[in-house]
Formats: structure tokens, sequence, C-alpha cells
């Protein structure tokens, strides 16, 4: 077993900024898959005019296998259905109240705004099979890579070169000097819609190429520079034996955060639909770069595990990727629950991350529980911050991308490895 591999088992990860931003409607987590006695979803459109959900659709060809990766053929014969589907169930909203729709290319679900009317045609059209609450959540290195023995792996030559990370987050400052030259990719996934404001550098919801991944010009928008420096920082930059946890590794940069300004002071949230826009990204670009694992520092409310129900669109995608050797790394949550990880780390193929102290304690801040999967380091983390500088914080957030990028680095000395071999050795 390699130093390195010990190290994700013996060390916590994971810092996240704050837990859930708005209300989880009813936490039951088969409720979902339930098309009566929706209290949660009427009850809110009630009162709000109008709410997010994802609507899973009734596509037999759609759901791609755990096992293995499909062929090209058969993958596209897939999508087309699964996009037949999406438009068909449109069309027949098309009198009803429905905004903000998104389409997903590989999994057969679609997202939208709906008012009462259009929530209760959803939940009677014999197509639908589940419809979830697009949940909103939030954000949750000199010092840290000699306790989890990276030097050992760097000075054997495994730094996670020819591996990428995929960062989705509050965007990043690719030209920091920590981090450059390392971004292959960026994209945003942010939608302005029901008050919410994009973050996307174009001003639209959507935007793929050069530059639409940096960082948001807000003050809590340094969370995606400063995990991505721990993951993936440059060796030498702070210190000859100093940098992120795959000095080698190349970064795809994703910004995903709105900004709700519907109560002072504005906010920064994330819908699950844009995470999912930024999942279904990754998984594009899975055959043109070796993606070792995706971070998500950010979480909802605390909640036991498994919970795949909960948000089985979710559950469908982080399936895929872990099915193409991508390991989705999630962070534990902030809440001090020792018997909880929040919502989105409680998927169960999901890696969910808690946090320690450099003393090698659990952090007080930090969720935990049976089901949670690794520790790392996330207690006063010192990485980098847009406008060049360097900084400290802590959080399961800062956590989790210690294990990124501790993957990312097993995964260049063992590239072959799956992802149940990676966590279990």
């Amino acid at each position: 077993m390699s130093s390195m591999t010990k190290a994700l088992h013996s060390i916590g990860v994971l810092l996240l900024l704050a837990v859930m931003a708005g209300p989880l409607f009813a936490q039951n987590l088969s409720g979902a898959f339930l098309k009566v006695d929706r209290a949660d979803l009427i009850d809110e459109v009630r009162n709000k005019g109008e709410i997010s959900v994802i609507v899973g659709l009734d596509v037999p060809s759609g759901a791609l296998p755990l096992e293995a990766q499909v062929s090209p053929a058969i993958l596209q014969q897939r999508m087309t259905a699964i996009a037949s589907a999406q438009t068909r169930l449109m069309s027949r909203l098309a009198n009803s109240g429905t905004s903000n729709v998104k389409n997903f290319k590989y999994h057969p679900y679609v997202a939208m705004r709906v008012n009462e009317g259009a929530l209760n045609e959803i939940l009677q059209d014999n197509d639908v099979v589940s419809v979830e609450v697009d949940y909103i959540l939030r954000p949750t290195l000199t010092t840290t890579p000699p306790l989890v023995d990276a030097l050992a792996a760097w000075n054997a030559g495994h730094d996670g070169t020819g591996q990428t990370v995929a960062i989705l987050d509050t965007g990043v400052a690719t030209t920091h000097p920590f981090l450059s030259g390392k971004t292959v990719a960026e994209a945003c996934f942010s939608s302005a819609a029901g008050g919410y404001i994009s973050l996307c550098p174009s001003g639209n919801n959507l935007q793929i190429g050069l530059g639409a991944g940096v960082n948001c010009p807000d003050t809590g928008c340094y969370h995606g520079t400063h995990v991505a420096g721990i993951a993936v920082g440059k060796r030498g930059v702070i210190g000859a034996d100093a940098g992120g946890m795959a000095p080698g590794a190349s970064l795809i940069a994703i910004q995903v955060f709105v900004k709700d300004c519907s109560v002072a002071p504005c906010d920064l949230v994330a819908f699950t639909s844009d995470i999912l826009l930024g999942l279904d990204y990754v998984y594009s670009l899975r055959n043109t770069y070796r993606i070792a694992a995706i971070n998500l520092s950010l979480a909802g409310a605390p909640t036991a595990a498994p919970c795949d129900t909960y948000s089985p669109s979710l559950a469908a995608s982080i399936n895929s990727l872990r099915a193409a050797n991508i390991a989705t790394v999630i962070a534990a949550g902030n809440d001090g629950n020792a018997n909880l990880v929040s919502f989105p780390a409680c998927i169960s193929s999901a890696i969910s991350v808690g946090s320690t102290t450099k003393g090698n304690a659990v952090s007080s801040f930090s969720n935990g529980g049976a089901a949670l999967d690794l520790f790392a380091p996330g207690s006063s983390i010192y990485s980098s911050l847009p406008g060049g500088g360097f900084g400290y914080a802590s959080g399961t957030s800062m956590a989790t991308p210690h294990v990124t990028g501790a993957w990312a680095t097993v995964m260049s000395a063992r590239p072959q490895a799956q992802v149940r071999e990676t966590l279990n050795k």
C-alpha cells in the first residue's frame, strides 16, 4: 500500500463555508418518486408562486449502466431517446407556467421553474417518474503535504502528472501564480431565474470556453481559487516542498454559483440543476482528458446516508461518472454532527470527506458518521486567493480538495485503478 493511499485513510479532509441556503422542504427521502401526497411541493409553490424542480422521465434506454462505459453508438441512441422524451414533455407543458428549462444530455431529467398549474400537470403526467426539489447549496498549503505523505509520493515521481481534476465551485483565478498554465477547460452554469443573478462572465446562464470558469467578482468568490490551490497548486511557488496535493495535475474550472439578493446581504448559492450541468460537462470530457476526480466543496442539510432517493438525478450522474472511473469527492458538511453527513455527500457512490486538524483530531465543525468515507486536513489551510495572494481558511471545503488532489496523485501512480479499488486500498 502506498504512503499516499494510507494517508487518505488516516487523515481527514474537508472545509465548508456554510450549510444549506433555503428550506429543504419535507425531508422525505422517497418523496422524489411520489406523484401523490406531494405537500412538500404544493405548499411551497402556493407560498412562493414558483419553485424550481427536476423532473425524471420514463426512458427505458436512458439510464447508463453502472458496470461499464457504453459504446459511442449506444450512448448516442440513448441521448436521442432522452432528448425526445424531454421535447415531448415540454410540448405537453407548452401552455403551462414553466421557465428556465434545463435539459441534461446523458440522463432522463429536465429542470425547470414551475407555477402551481404546471406542477400539477407534471405530477399527473404518465411519463414522469420522479419530481425532486432543485435544492440550493452553499460553498462550504505549506503545512499539509508532509501530514499526508505527499512529499514521499512526489519524490517517487507521482505528483498527478497526466491526470486532471475538475473543480465545481465559485470559479478559479486561473492566472494565479499557484495555478497558471494548469487549466485545460472552463465552463460556467449559473442560472438567472426567480430573482437570482447569473455570475457567468458573459452574463448568460451558460458559458463554455476560455475565461468561462474564472472566479466570480463577489467577496465569497475566493472559495474556488482556494480550493483549486489545495488540490493542484504548483510545487515550489510558496516553498520548495509546498504545493497542492497533485502539483502536476491539470485543472477543469467550472463556476456553478449564482447571486441571491432576495434578502440582504446578498449571498452565493448553487442550484442542484447547475451542478448537474457541470457534471454533464465533465462527463462529456471523459475521453478527452484523463479525469481522476471532481471536487464539490458545497453542501446542504445533514442527513442519514445513503440518500440516493433524495435526488435521483444527482445520484444517476455521480453513478455514471464513477462507471467512467471518475470519483466525485464531496464535503461532508460543517454542522459538527458526528452521526450525519450533508447532502449531496450522502449519495452512496460519492466519496464523502470530513475534516481534521493538523494534530489529526476531527475538527469540531466537521460532520461524520458511519457513512463517511475519508478524513483530511481542513483547519487553517493556507492556499491561493484571487489577486495573486494567499490566505487561510477552514472547513470541510478545504479538506475535500486534499482528497481530490491526492486521488489524482494516486491515479498518476496507478492509472488503471478503479474508484472502489483506490478508495479501499
